[in-house]
């Protein structure tokens, strides 16, 4: 019993490495919660297993992308209630601090290792790892008790943008001892602009500022508050420096100052520039060392010296000015109104990035800008759609990336919507009686998915759409009828309103006449022509006849490759002549196949006389006109009988001729003629004769 139950819980040990042989075994490691983690925070990642058994020993190997540092390798483990079954299981830890950056880590790998039994499973996901969010600046950094001051706060790394102002809360608190909070007033992109309302009785100091939405950012110290108000300076030099500009020296004369006498002096420039140093030279004077951060917003902004418990602010006292990035090409540079595309942007000099406060893209008004990919700090991909009334022209194109403005001026061009035409046709050919050609055609400009076409050939042609392959390419099926006219067309196709044509053949099919009974006719008569086909579609009613050589009187059919045509020949017609059967579009010809001759007809027998109690075969010989099957041959007179007649050759045939023995007969020396007649069957008969002698001696 011991063993049994030993044996059903090794069963899926067993069972999974029968199933995946030597080595680690494969689990399953699913997104985590939150998606993009920041160093610091639980974060919960779930896996499954293929067997129900726990998990133990369980490890994270996080492995940055190359060049964002080394793996860092961490022990977690899952609860034990949640830790069996085939069900998803969280393992909940905390991102180690290790892991902390100042930018997006794009691609870093979490791999989960652990036992189960005796075997060893691993699995891994591809996870971005979020910088903390945190306040980088407040401008002015100081304030006297009483006063009331207009900070603008930077935020990094928040997706916080954007917040009606009303919901985010903003306190300053000395540790230990007074706060009070700020109105926020304004909230674009991630500076936040609040009113503070310094208390009269606030404790001078170094205050921690925290805006709190949802979760709090603060910035430690952030804020110096003074018992005296804010001093003024007499002159800042130079006072604009360029975005990427480093260790600018900036020299300032304060009014009032104690540069040298009092602690620091410290020195804020506000958002994007850092302060390398401060170097006082008298109570009034001071150089302090800047660098100009490449993504520094542009323009004004409030310059604030604290030299312990005074400060000194000039506001507006400082200007960033744009660097020297642009947008250097466009690829395409040119869309039509109504289409959707995405464009290649290369810039110079730029700082491109993802992420919180990452780059936007503007083509102008019309021009919606969605996914924006960024895969470099000078390239980057945008998905763009122009709507059909954009205006027309040249568009510039800018992008902004925190404080960085870069543009290309009259870089994009908006085009007319292109007419919808016809690229290409696969097939413009094919012979009467197709029956299944499959045709695929190419187009521009057209909308096949919202609007599907239609295809007119014309008559005798059925098109039927088999698949709309996207919005400019179709392929259909063709059915040809066998009496499609022969020739060039013209194809309608028709969609979203727009009728678009192109040139289409039918070729003639292999009908063809095999033969025509008699081939030797003559001039001033009738006859009756047998006439066979092959390949071809006749039918009573719908098929015609043309005859070179005289009238076509009568057409019967025998569907669909056998007629009778009844013609008349002038007296005057010779040589040869040309047959036709014409069936809608299917024509069927016999060139050149029948001859004509103007000599008279004639009957000659072999021998020309028989005797009395004899059967005697006669050979029928005509000139000028042919025996044709179906003739037939007479006697008049009594006591003689004609057998069938058996065709030798166009102009011959050969019939056994039976006296009675009491047929009126005549010496062969004194003998009465009588009239053999052959007639050629038709409309009207062909009737030929010839005297015949029957006689009571021999000839």
């Amino acid at each position: 019993m011991r063993f049994g139950k030993l044996f059903l819980q090794l069963l899926p040990w067993v069972c999974a490495s029968a199933l995946y042989g030597a080595g680690p075994l494969p689990l399953t490691v699913l997104a985590p919660t939150p998606a993009s983690p920041i160093a610091g925070q639980s974060v919960s990642l779930p896996v499954r297993l293929p067997v129900v058994g726990a998990l133990t020993g369980i490890t994270i190997t996080v492995t940055p992308p190359a060049g964002n540092g080394n793996p860092v390798t961490f022990p977690v483990s899952i609860n034990a209630a949640l830790n069996t079954g085939l069900a998803n299981r969280p393992i909940v830890f905390t991102l180690p601090q290790s892991l902390a950056t100042s930018a997006t880590i794009v691609g870093a790998t979490f791999t989960v290792q652990g036992t189960v039994g005796p075997d060893t499973y691993t699995g891994s996901v591809v996870v971005n790892i979020s910088p903390p969010p945190l306040i980088s600046n407040v401008s002015p950094g100081a304030g006297g008790v009483g006063t009331t001051v207009v900070v603008n706060i930077k935020l990094k790394n928040t997706a916080w943008n954007p917040v009606p102002a009303g919901l985010v809360a903003l306190n300053f608190t000395l540790p230990g001892n007074t706060s009070f909070p700020g109105t926020v007033t304004g909230f674009a992109g991630q500076t936040i602009t609040a009113t503070v309302n310094i208390p009269a009785a606030a404790t001078p100091g170094s205050y921690t500022v925290c805006a709190t939405f949802g979760v709090s950012v603060c910035s430690v110290g952030g804020f110096i508050v003074t018992a005296t108000p804010a001093l003024t300076f007499s002159s800042i030099a130079p006072n604009v420096a360029a975005q990427c500009g480093t260790n600018i020296p900036i020299g300032v004369t304060g009014v009032g100052t104690h540069f040298v006498s009092g602690a620091g002096p410290s020195a804020n420039f506000g958002d994007g520039i850092t302060v390398n140093s401060v170097i006082p030279t008298s109570n009034t004077a001071a150089t302090a060392s800047i660098t100009v951060d490449c993504l520094a917003p542009v323009g004004a902004r409030t310059v604030t010296f604290v030299t312990g418990g005074e400060f000194a602010a000039a506001t507006n006292g400082f200007t960033v000015s744009s660097g020297t990035a642009k947008v250097g090409t466009a690829l395409p540079a040119t869309g039509a109104q109504g289409t959707n595309l995405s464009v290649v942007l290369t810039g110079v000099g730029t700082h491109w990035a993802v992420g919180s406060g990452g780059t936007t893209v503007n083509f102008g008004q019309g021009i919606n800008v969605g996914n924006v990919t960024v895969t470099g700090p000078a390239a980057l991909t945008a998905s763009i759609s122009i709507s059909p009334t954009a205006d027309l022209g040249f568009r510039s194109i800018t992008t902004s990336t925190n404080g960085e403005i870069a543009s290309l001026v009259n870089g994009f061009t908006v085009t007319p919507v292109a007419a919808p035409k016809i690229l290409s046709v696969s097939t413009t050919t094919a012979p009467q009686g197709t029956g299944a050609l499959t045709l695929t055609v190419n187009t521009s400009g057209t909308t096949f998915l919202a609007s599907p076409p239609t295809f007119d050939f014309g008559p005798n042609i059925t098109a039927t759409v088999a698949a709309i392959l996207s919005n400019t390419s179709a392929t259909l099926t063709l059915a040809i009828a066998p009496t499609a006219t022969v020739g060039p067309r013209t194809v309608i196709l028709s969609s979203g309103g727009v009728n678009m044509s192109f040139n289409f053949s039918v070729t003639a099919s292999s009908a063809t006449i095999s033969g025509v009974t008699p081939g030797v006719l003559v001039s001033g008569s009738s006859f009756s022509l047998t006439v066979t086909g092959a390949g071809t579609n006749w039918a009573q009613g719908v098929t015609t006849a043309s005859f070179s050589g005289g009238t076509v009187n009568r057409v019967t059919i025998t569907p669909p490759s056998s007629a009778v045509v009844d013609v008349t020949i002038p007296q005057t017609s010779r040589g040869n002549a040309s047959f036709s059967l014409v069936t809608g579009g299917e024509v069927a010809t016999l060139t050149g196949g029948l001859t004509i001759t103007g000599c008279t007809p004639s009957l000659a027998l072999t021998p020309s006389s028989a005797q009395v109690g004899k059967a005697t075969l006669v050979t029928l010989t005509t000139s000028c006109l042919p025996i044709v099957p179906g003739a037939f041959a007479t006697i008049d007179g009594q006591g003689v009988s004609v057998g069938a007649l058996a065709l030798g050759g166009p102009a011959t045939a050969t019939s056994t001729f039976t006296v009675n023995a009491t047929a009126p007969a005549t010496p062969a020396q004194q003998c009465s003629n009588r009239v053999v007649t052959l007639t050629n069957p038709g409309t009207p008969a062909q009737v030929l004769t010839a005297p015949f002698c029957v006689t009571s001696t021999p000839a």
